[in-house]
C-alpha cells in the first residue's frame, strides 16, 4: 500500500479566468480567421479541376449536344477511364469543400466544451464546497492507488467535470443555473442560436445532417424559431453565412459565461470590464465591430456594469467608435453627446474629439499629450479611433510639431541570418497616407 500524504491545494483566483477566457476567444478567432484561406483554396481547387475536365470532354468526344443549360458527351476508346476518374475526383474535392463547413462548425463546439471543461475545473478548485457535495466516490482500493490526497481529488475532480461535459448543452445550462445559482439564460440572449448550433453539430457527427425528431424538440424548446421547410428527414448544411454567423454566436455565449462566473465567483467586475475592453480593442482593431459592440455593450449591463470611472469611459468611447465604424454614426454621437467629458482624461477626451470630429480641440489634445509619459506616439498610429483624424490635412503638421518627426516616417525591423535586429528608417512617402489599423 502506498502511503497517502496530504498536498497543498492550488490557489486559483480571477487571472486564471481571464486566462481562459482569453484563450477560448483565441481559439475561436483563429478558426474563424483560418476559414477564407481554407474555403479559397478549396475553390481554386475545384474550379481548376472543372476546367480541366470540360478541356478533357471536347478533346475526348466525338459528339456533343446541348440539352438546356448541360452539355453531353459521347466518349469512346481509351480516354473513356481517363474521363471517368478525373469526374470521380472533381466530385470527391466539391464533396470535401461541402464536408469543411461542416468540420469547422464542429470544431467550434469542441472548443466550447473543452473551454467550459477547463472553467468547470476552476471552479471547484475555488469553491471546493461543491466538490465536498459531489456523489461521486472513490472505493478504498482507488484512493491506496494514490500517492496523495491530492492526487485523490484531481480524478474525483475529473470524473465531476467529465460528467456535465458530456451532458447536453442544455442541461449544462441548467447544471449552471442549479449549482452556481447564475442563470445565464436570462442575460445572454444568443443561447437560443448556439443550441440550435450545437444541434446541428450532432446531427452532423452521428446523422450526417439529416433532421431527428430529438432536434426539432430541443431547438423549439430553447425557443428557437425554425424555418418552414426544416422537418424530420431534412438534411442540413452550413453556408458561409451560417458558418460566420455561427463563429460569433459561439465566441459571444462562451466569452459571456466565463465572465459572469468570473464576476460570480470573484466579484471584481472592473477586473473583468478591463479584459473586455482589451479584448474588445482588439476586435476593432481587426474590423470585427459586431462583436466588440456586443461585449462592449454586455460590460455596461447589470451587475456588469464597472464602478472605475476611467474603465467605464474607455468602455463608452470604444463602444461609441464600434457605431461609428458600423455605419452607426448618430448612435454614436448620441451615445457620446449622453456623458460630461471634463473631467475625463485627456487621452479620452482626444478619442472623444477624434469621433466626434472636433478636430481642433484634438490638435490642442495632441500638443499637451506631447508631453505624457503615459501616451505613446505609436498610438496614433495603432489606435483605431484616429483613423478620420489621420486624414486631416492638420494631423500631419500637429503630429510634426509635437514630436519634431514626420508621421509618415515608418521604422522597419529585420533579422539576418544572425538573428541580430536592425532598425532602419524609410523617408517619407510622396503620397503623405498611412494604412488604418
Amino acid at each position: 500500500m502506498s502511503e497517502i500524504t496530504d498536498t497543498k491545494t492550488p490557489v486559483f483566483d480571477g487571472k486564471d479566468f481571464e486566462k481562459e477566457v482569453k484563450r477560448f476567444a483565441e481559439s475561436i478567432d483563429s478558426l474563424l480567421i483560418s476559414l477564407p484561406s481554407v474555403m479559397v483554396t478549396m475553390q481554386t481547387e475545384v474550379k481548376k479541376q472543372k476546367v480541366e475536365f470540360i478541356k478533357l470532354l471536347k478533346a475526348s468526344g466525338t459528339e456533343q449536344t446541348a440539352t438546356g443549360e448541360q452539355n453531353r458527351f459521347t466518349l469512346k476508346g481509351e480516354n473513356v477511364a481517363k474521363v471517368l476518374k478525373m469526374q470521380r475526383q472533381l466530385h470527391n474535392n466539391e464533396t470535401a469543400y461541402r464536408l469543411i463547413h461542416r468540420s469547422f462548425l464542429t470544431s467550434q463546439i469542441s472548443q466550447y466544451d473543452a473551454y467550459l471543461g477547463r472553467l468547470l475545473r476552476l471552479i471547484y478548485y475555488v469553491c471546493p464546497e461543491k466538490l465536498n457535495a459531489s456523489e461521486k466516490q472513490i472505493t478504498f482500493k482507488e484512493l491506496v492507488q494514490y500517492g496523495s490526497i491530492e492526487e485523490a481529488r484531481e480524478r474525483l475532480i475529473e470524473r465531476e467535470v467529465d460528467s456535465v461535459v458530456r451532458k447536453s448543452h442544455e442541461d449544462q445550462i441548467a447544471w449552471i443555473t442549479e449549482n452556481l445559482k447564475l442563470p445565464i439564460a436570462s442575460f445572454i440572449p444568443e443561447l437560443p442560436g448556439f443550441i440550435e448550433i450545437a444541434q446541428r453539430r450532432h446531427l452532423f457527427v452521428h446523422c450526417d445532417g439529416v433532421v431527428s425528431a430529438p432536434y426539432i424538440k430541443n431547438c423549439t424548446g430553447a425557443g428557437v424559431e425554425l424555418p418552414a421547410e426544416i422537418d424530420i428527414g431534412h438534411q442540413l448544411e452550413v453556408t458561409k453565412e451560417y458558418l460566420e454567423d455561427a463563429f460569433e454566436s459561439v465566441y459571444v455565449v462562451g466569452v459571456k459565461v466565463g465572465l459572469a462566473l468570473w464576476i460570480k465567483l470573484f466579484k471584481d467586475v472592473d477586473a473583468v470590464a478591463r479584459c473586455v475592453n482589451a479584448m474588445a480593442f482588439e476586435l476593432i482593431s481587426n474590423a470585427r465591430y459586431s462583436l466588440a459592440k456586443n461585449l462592449l455593450e454586455y460590460a455596461l449591463s447589470g451587475k456588469q456594469k464597472p464602478t472605475d470611472e476611467q474603465i467605464y469611459r474607455f468602455i463608452i468611447l470604444n463602444l461609441a467608435q464600434t457605431y461609428k465604424w458600423s455605419g452607426e454614426k448618430e448612435k454614436c454621437a448620441k451615445l457620446l453627446g449622453e456623458h460630461n467629458w471634463s473631467a475625463s482624461s485627456d487621452i479620452i477626451k482626444l478619442g472623444v474629439a477624434a469621433l466626434t470630429e472636433k478636430h481642433d480641440g484634438a490638435f490642442c489634445i495632441m500638443r499637451k499629450l506631447g508631453h505624457d509619459e503615459e501616451f505613446k506616439k505609436e498610438s496614433y498610429r495603432e489606435w483605431p479611433v484616429f483613423s478620420e483624424l489621420r486624414k486631416h490635412p492638420g494631423f500631419l503638421a500637429c503630429y510634426r510639431d509635437v514630436y519634431s518627426e514626420d508621421f509618415e516616417q515608418t521604422t522597419v525591423v529585420s533579422t539576418g541570418p544572425t538573428a541580430e535586429v536592425s532598425l532602419k528608417q524609410l523617408p517619407a512617402p510622396s503620397s503623405g497616407s498611412e494604412a488604418d489599423p
